[in-house]
């Protein structure tokens, strides 16, 4: 199950395997990992894996061929998978820096911002699955090395799958003689201000994350993250946000929002790899017992596969 070593993709996987074992369908697979690359060869128009199986009152029972999983893993374009998500672990280790802050109880934006406020943040970062944490880092990494000028420098990464919050990378200059304390308690506010623009900006925008640090390059370097609710504003807040969208300009100048097209190795690359096994899954069983074994015995699936 390292393929699915995520929550998101752990519980998704869960839940469509139990919708699969719902259906009514029979099901013979040798085990796990070719019931996973099964399910893996398959997503919808949101990008989610499901069981693909086949439809109609005909078909009883699903099988699937020893060594998928075997196969799977042979296959360039699960080698080309491999490549790409090695990004998406930069995420992984940004989840761990900021809750080690939180067990540790050294956060710097502590008492200003509770730790069970610094915890939903936490598990707003927690809560991508693979594909998006790789689209997230790779993001933040382009940002952070762009270089641009200006002291105070910011992107926003819209919602790349549904119930996904916005999220805003930010980088603040230090200003000459100004200590570290009075530049990290800067930074807060404006990250609370950016947090607030959003909602002006994008008014279906439910939750945001911030993640802001010094521009790169900058010897030792802190971050800070922030997470915000903007499902419920105060009205001091939607005060606030007017001030941050208008007065302060935040977001302000952004253009068109440019939409990324997600590309997955598996789903969109595996059209050669599908065909030919489009036998396992037969759609005209006379019965799932007495019905030809799908290992090419020649017997009857009861006296076959059935007893393994």
């Amino acid at each position: 199950m390292s393929a699915r070593d995520t929550i998101s993709d752990f519980v998704g996987y869960r839940t469509k395997k139990e919708e699969f074992i719902r259906s009514g369908l029979g099901i013979f697979a040798p085990g796990e990992d070719d019931l996973l690359a099964y399910y893996l060869q398959s997503a919808d128009h949101k990008g989610e894996h499901f069981f693909n199986f086949p439809e109609g009152e005909d078909c009883r029972l699903v099988c699937i061929a020893e060594g998928e999983w075997a196969a799977l893993k042979a296959s360039q374009e699960w080698k080309a998978r491999e490549v790409a998500y090695r990004v998406s672990y930069v995420w992984d280790r940004i989840i761990e820096l900021f809750n080690s802050y939180i067990i540790g109880g050294t956060s710097p934006v502590y008492p200003e911002f509770p730790f069970s406020s610094q915890e939903l943040a936490v598990r707003a970062l927690a809560a991508q699955n693979r594909l998006i944490r790789r689209e997230l880092a790779n993001a933040l990494g382009e940002f952070l090395h762009a270089r641009r000028p200006g002291h105070l420098v910011a992107r926003v990464v819209q919602p790349l799958r549904l119930n996904c919050p916005y999220f805003i990378f930010i980088t603040l200059a230090f200003e000459d003689g100004q200590d570290r304390d009075e530049y990290r308690q800067v930074r807060r506010q404006v990250m609370y201000d950016y947090c607030l623009a959003v909602k002006r900006k994008y008014p279906d925008a439910e939750e945001v994350v911030v993640i802001a640090t010094e521009p790169h390059g900058v010897e030792l370097s802190s971050e800070d993250v922030m997470y915000l609710d903007l499902r419920d504003l105060t009205p001091d807040q939607e005060v606030a946000a007017d001030t941050a969208h208008t007065k302060l300009g935040y977001l302000g100048k952004l253009g068109t929002p440019k939409r990324v097209k997600v590309h997955n190795y598996l789903t969109d690359s595996l059209t050669r790899y599908t065909e030919g096994r489009r036998s396992l899954h037969p759609s005209k069983p006379r019965s799932a017992r007495n019905s030809l074994c799908p290992c090419g015995s020649g017997k009857k699936f009861k006296r076959c596969c059935m007893r393994r």
